[in-house]
C-alpha cells in the first residue's frame, strides 16, 4: 500500500516538475468554441459565463 502512494506521490511531482519546465500552454487560435446543451442555455448559466470570456 505504501508503495502505491510513493508511486502515485512520484508520479504527480514528476508532471509538475514537466509542466514548469514547459512553462504554460499557449493557444493557437484567439477563440474558443463552446457547445451546451439546451438545459444548460435554459438554466442560465452561459448568460452568466460567456460575457467573461467576451
Amino acid at each position: 500500500m505504501k508503495r502505491r502512494y510513493f508511486l502515485a506521490a512520484l508520479g504527480a511531482a514528476l508532471g509538475l516538475v514537466g509542466t514548469a519546465l514547459h512553462g504554460p500552454a499557449q493557444a493557437a487560435d484567439q477563440f474558443i468554441i463552446v457547445q451546451s446543451t439546451t438545459s444548460t442555455q435554459n438554466s442560465g448559466l452561459l448568460d452568466y459565463i460567456l460575457p467573461k470570456f467576451t
